[in-house]
């Protein structure tokens, strides 16, 4: 699944970013087999995305051949809101190839987490742009549903007033 920035540009989100964000059920997917699905456009280093399936960290281990554009990959935790968003994703057409992406809601949210413990502009600056587009309602009670589990709604406010926003 497509998460963060790149994910944000399929519905709206201008901004640049130096590498793509993936989530990956790993239990599912053994490291073997997402490194043969990338090659040979892309080198994976199977020792660290192993490492990343034990341990839930993500790792930089897809690098672009001849280019070095990175990709990210998070390994699908047990965590239920990010078990719930992947169960989410929406499939999406990125130049002629299907790609799975997070939705607006599950972005927004997953963003207010990644941000708040730093209190990232850069992150709250990203909420407050797919806000104005509009994209959900933000009054949808599955959307509150998550805010108020996750503890998020100091989060959401900071985002609204983000330096960096519209």
């Amino acid at each position: 699944m497509l998460v963060g920035s790149v994910a944000g540009s399929f519905y709206g989100l201008g901004r640049t970013t130096l590498d793509i964000d993936l989530v990956i059920d790993l239990a599912a997917r053994p490291a073997q087999l997402v490194a043969r699905s990338v090659e040979p456009e892309y080198f994976i280093d199977e020792v660290a995305l192993a490492a990343s399936k034990r341990n839930g960290e993500m790792v930089s281990a897809l690098v672009q051949q001849g280019i070095g554009f990175k990709v990210d990959i998070n390994p699908l935790r047990m965590d239920h809101f990010e078990r719930v968003a992947f169960g989410r994703r929406r499939r999406e057409d990125w130049e002629g190839t299907p790609v799975s992406v997070i939705s607006p809601p599950d972005l927004v949210i997953s963003k207010l987490k990644w941000g708040k413990p730093s209190w990232s502009e850069r992150q709250f600056s990203d909420v407050q742009a797919i806000m104005a587009l509009e994209l959900f309602d933000e009054h949808d009670p599955d959307f509150q549903h998550w805010i108020q589990r996750l503890d998020l709604g100091d989060a959401l406010e900071a985002s609204r007033s983000s330096r960096y926003g519209n």
